[in-house]
């Protein structure tokens, strides 16, 4: 299923570093389908030293190479990430959030996305 698609990460947090950390170890995608953004520059650094994966600082970067986009951002940041790469979403992505609080259908509602899991 993962084959062939490049996966964004917007945040690089511990969350998001332990989806990254997992995704390689599964085998199912190399380093080369990952794409992340992060505010935090020295983040990033580690992030493309650690796992090989291509940075950005930001997010509109990632979404407008990935095919699967995961928010990986403290709940504060969702709208202004969502702001930032509202105009690369189509419903050919997939976005996928895993942070706290708010719902995919709050999310509809304020334009930012027609799917949303």
């Amino acid at each position: 299923m993962l084959i062939k698609k490049t996966i964004g990460f917007i945040g690089a947090g511990n969350m998001g570093e332990a989806l990254i950390k997992g995704l390689l170890a599964s085998k199912k995608i190399t380093p080369a389908q990952i794409l992340v953004a992060d505010k935090v520059k020295e983040r990033l650094a580690y992030i493309a030293e650690h796992y090989e994966a291509k940075v950005f600082t930001k997010s509109f970067e990632v979404a407008k190479g990935a095919d699967v986009i995961i928010l990986a951002v403290k709940p504060n940041d969702v709208k202004s990430a969502l702001q930032e790469i509202g105009s690369d979403l189509n419903k050919d992505k997939l976005l996928i959030s895993i942070a706290a609080g708010g719902t995919g259908s709050s999310k509809r509602r304020q334009g930012y996305c027609s799917s949303y899991l």
